[in-house]
């Protein structure tokens, strides 16, 4: 359950999360501490996040701070906490009605902004929320589309089922390579059906927007790395 007020709460479950998060990546030392950036949208949780990762022993030089208060820098790793669970009511921070929904768009591009591709390391975002929660009283909302998307996406997804302290790594691992290979295929779809219009237009005589092409070739680039990298993956070691 949540603590603090209605208007800054902190989700101590969740701050344990982000710490094991932060924790697994550091270990594999593919990214230093003063690369990552925490955010939440709420400064009560900001602090108990602060005060969890000092009591961690994890580095000093990791930057964490609300979205907002955020702005002008980048990381090549992005945790974003979006806290909100386990309550009846709702958080202007993350929308859910008309007047609402703005304030929790401009939250999401400020925490997506943040994220980075640094020599030649694509960025890397990771979310923590309680998606059934934001579901029920997020209804329609841009949040709840956000999580949506990335659910769909990610390389990596843990439902509350299926914590890590459950597995052994090598299921972890085995998971990761099925799901990435899933999310592969999904882009490799997507661009198929962008091509097969871009086709059906030439043979139909019918203009072809820019927007049109640019998406196919951005999608083109993006999907030609994750094959190799799936490749790689895939390769038995030594």
């Amino acid at each position: 359950p949540l603590t603090g007020g209605k208007q800054s709460p902190v989700n101590a479950i969740h701050a344990e999360l982000v710490a094991d998060q932060v924790g697994e990546t550091l270990e594999k030392h593919t990214l230093t501490a003063d690369s990552i950036g925490i955010l939440t949208p709420f400064r009560a949780q900001r602090r108990y996040l602060q005060h969890l990762l000092a009591l961690r022993g994890l580095p000093d030089d990791l930057a964490i701070d609300t979205v907002h208060t955020f702005q002008g820098r980048k990381k090549s790793c992005i945790v974003l906490d979006l806290t909100a669970s386990a309550v009846d009511y709702t958080f202007q921070n993350l929308g859910g009605s008309r007047q609402n929904e703005s304030q929790a768009v401009r939250m999401l591009n400020t925490a997506l902004s943040r994220c980075r591709t640094h020599a030649g390391t694509e960025g890397r975002l990771i979310v923590v929320a309680n998606y059934q929660h934001i579901k029920t009283l997020y209804p329609d909302s841009a949040v709840l589309q956000f999580l949506d998307r990335i659910r769909s996406k990610t390389d990596r997804l843990i439902e509350p089922e299926n914590a890590p302290d459950a597995m052994t790594g090598v299921r972890l691992q085995a998971q990761d390579i099925s799901r990435f290979q899933q999310t592969t295929e999904t882009l490799l779809q997507e661009i198929r059906e962008d091509h097969a219009r871009v086709v059906d237009s030439l043979a139909t005589g019918d203009k072809i927007s820019k927007h049109a092409i640019k998406g196919l070739i951005w999608n083109y680039c993006d999907v030609i790395p994750r094959q190799i990298q799936l490749c790689n993956r895939l390769r038995p070691s030594g």
